[in-house]
């Protein structure tokens, strides 16, 4: 039977692969990702591994603890991972993980309980023949599990869920080994002792757990969400800062998400002054804070300096660069955030030289030729703008670049800024504003006909944007008749 069942499992593999391009395969979505698989997609696992290897021959014995391959992925970062991830706190593969955490005595310590396992499934039954713990048959099912198990964390990491199923055969594989193995007789105890002390006590410390470890979590949850739903921005605040009393596990994720919401809350023309320097001076304090409680951390000293340099205190954001770069010396977007706040400080050449410097880690990173490309346009380098901006794709990611729109409309090339507006309005068909700003631009150049027709097939287009789109026109067409008065 187990025979007859291999060489079906193959034929069926077989058969599979010859029909990969079948469009009854490709039309199936499970299907197809199975047929689609190849190395190329672990490409992303691969250098994540070897960022892992460097952090493991650093420490081989007894590793970097747990929770800190950050670490190592911050120090050894490559930055031909810029398809990634910004941070990784896991290596994706449950031997590296472990040789990470705990070394060669921890990656040891681990699989010797797979090791084990497998022991009794395997090799126990040959050198013990009266061994009938197992049939073949189970031996092979939860062979097969483990087996599956082991093959699925290369490339991924257990969870909660994962540990539970793991720990669910260990424990019926160990139920079966020990059913008929003599068990010392264990020491008797007093029903009345177990029912009267140790089970109210096992029951108090169950609650008391529950209230003092998993509900502030629970509770910070909830209030994280109510800080997103806020419209207002004191009952933001005052949900961000309820988050953090729970003193939950989570609080690095709050004091992030609560940075980007208070300064985008604290952009908005009605935000009192008051509340934005109180916000801000919450918001560092917390900040600082994280990067007490976890020093030497580049994600957390990039928050920080993103912080500084959005308030506008350049000088500080740029020690907390200085800090982060140290750490993590390739990281594209720690190099980004230098090259930004040289720009905001108005110097050019500084901020030209870092950009380059990103790109020239990874030419292929179209985020950083953008970067690069705006830079230069605003050091007035055109030639190397135009040769940067490219063709293609890159010229299609340079204009759907916030950016890049502001600083080609200050240098007021006019041409490119009508071109890059009309890619925004392939991209983003239906967003008046893409034609709003497009009928803008040929109305500062004087061709209003031109106008008038973007906003006139913005109104077939987008019919909700109709009522705008003809005042616009109406104050284009006053504006012309105005001025031939005038003449």
């Amino acid at each position: 039977v187990a025979g007859s069942a291999l060489i079906a499992l193959v034929l069926i593999g077989a058969g599979f692969f010859i029909a990969r391009d079948s469009a009854f395969v490709q039309e199936s979505p499970m299907l197809a990702r199975i047929a689609n698989i190849s190395l190329s997609e672990g490409s992303i696992r691969f250098m994540i591994w070897d960022v892992a290897f460097e952090g493991i021959k650093e420490r081989p014995i007894f590793g970097w603890g747990q929770e800190n391959f950050s670490y190592i992925f911050n120090e050894h970062y490559n930055p031909e991972l810029y398809g990634a991830e910004s941070w990784y706190d896991r290596t994706h593969n449950i031997v590296m993980d472990w040789l990470v955490a705990g070394g060669i005595l921890g990656a040891l310590a681990y699989f010797s309980i797979l090791a084990s396992a497998v022991w009794y499934l395997v090799g126990r039954p040959l050198f013990r023949k009266e061994d009938q713990s197992f049939t073949i048959a189970e031996r092979g099912v939860l062979l097969g599990l483990l087996a599956g198990y082991t093959v699925h964390n290369l490339f991924v990491f257990d969870n909660i869920v994962s540990y539970i199923f793991y720990a669910a055969v260990l424990g019926y594989i160990h139920s079966r080994i020990t059913a008929s193995a003599q068990i010392p007789v264990a020491r008797q105890f007093d029903a009345r002792l177990i029912e009267q002390i140790a089970a109210p006590v096992v029951a108090v410390t169950l609650v008391l757990t529950f209230y003092f470890v998993n509900v502030p979590s629970m509770r910070a949850a909830g209030d994280i969400i109510d800080g997103f739903r806020a419209t207002d921005p004191e009952t933001m605040l005052t949900s961000f800062e309820t988050a953090l009393s729970r003193n939950s596990f989570g609080n690095q994720e709050i004091r992030e998400q609560m940075m980007q919401r208070i300064q985008s809350a604290a952009a908005q023309p009605e935000v009192t002054a008051d509340f934005r320097q109180r916000a801000f001076t919450r918001v560092e304090e917390e900040l600082k804070k994280q990067s007490e409680e976890k020093p030497g951390d580049a994600r957390v000293e990039l928050f920080l300096s993103v912080f500084y340099r959005t308030v506008g205190d350049y000088e500080r954001a740029a020690e907390q660069l200085a800090v982060a770069r140290a750490l993590s010396p390739k990281k594209q977007v720690t190099i980004f955030e230098q090259g930004f706040n040289e720009l905001d400080r108005g110097n050019t050449a500084a901020s030209l030289a870092l950009f380059k410097e990103a790109y020239d880690l990874a030419p292929a990173f179209t985020t950083a030729r953008v970067h690069y490309a705006n830079a230069a346009l605003v050091a007035d380098n055109v030639d190397l703008w135009r040769e940067l901006m490219g063709t293609g794709e890159e010229k299609r990611a340079y204009a759907l670049n916030d950016n890049a729109i502001r600083t080609v409309y200050t240098k007021k090339l006019y041409p490119e800024l009508i071109e890059m507006f009309k890619t925004r309005i392939e991209v983003y068909p239906q967003v008046p504003q893409e034609r709003a700003n497009l009928a803008y631009i040929y109305d500062e150049m004087g061709q209003s006909a031109d106008a008038i027709e973007v906003l006139r097939q913005a109104i077939v287009d987008i019919p909700s944007f109709k009522s705008e789109a003809e005042q616009f026109i109406t104050n284009i067409l006053n504006r012309a008749s105005t001025t031939q008065v005038g003449a």
